[in-house]
């Protein structure tokens, strides 16, 4: 069997080519288009062609500002 298992079996005699695949131990990348239809995964063309990963540096968290009305002038105790 030359070609793919999955893109073989989109065409004609599914149950055949699976089952001799199923015997030889074939495996499939999932890379064409008729396989990633059949299993339900966005296939490499168009949109689905792009993998952008972006990598930053981390920067530090900046220091936390102090509160504004957190100063003891507007704080008032009931035992004073």
């Amino acid at each position: 069997m030359k070609g793919e298992v999955l893109d073989l079996a989109s065409f004609e005699k599914t149950a055949d080519h699976l089952f001799d695949a199923a015997y030889y131990g074939q495996c499939d990348r999932i890379e064409g288009v008729s396989e990633s239809i059949i299993l339900g995964v966005p296939a490499a063309i168009g949109t689905g062609v792009l993998r952008l990963l972006h990598s930053h540096a981390r920067a530090e968290a900046p220091p936390a500002a102090p509160l504004l009305f957190d100063r003891p002038e507007y704080h008032s105790t009931i035992w004073e």
